[in-house]
């Protein structure tokens, strides 16, 4: 969600005098806010990168579970049979995927905060 808020500000905020940000689809607007120069490079692929990964892992869970997420379970058990699931491989799988989803959310809400945060 922090991705998509982030990206339609500033396509509210740069739209009006650049007509490629006019874009529904999120990865494409990421896109063309970086081609823009409204986003560095980094920033960009920190956003892009963590809108794949969490939207592959909240629909990885709305097929197995029939729900959204707000947050993963910290049981060990329940995390690797959900990396499994998402191809994860070798000792302590669950272990692994919660540490791609703290980077990936951390990373976003870095970016987040620079444009939004309460000093941004």
């Amino acid at each position: 969600m922090d991705v998509e808020f982030l990206v339609q500000y500033l396509q509210l905020l740069h739209g009006a005098g650049d007509s490629r940000l006019r874009s529904s689809n999120t990865l494409e607007a990421l896109e063309a806010l970086r081609l823009g120069n409204w986003l560095d490079d980094q920033e960009a692929r920190t956003l892009s990168d963590g809108f794949r990964f969490l939207r592959q892992l909240e629909n990885k869970l709305r097929l197995l579970h029939d729900q959204s997420f707000s947050q993963l379970s910290r049981d060990a058990d329940s995390l690797d049979g959900l990396a499994q699931r998402l191809e994860y491989s070798g000792p302590r799988p669950g272990a692994r995927l919660l540490a791609d989803y703290r980077h990936s959310t951390d990373g976003i809400r870095r970016v987040y905060d620079r444009y939004l945060g309460r000093n941004g």
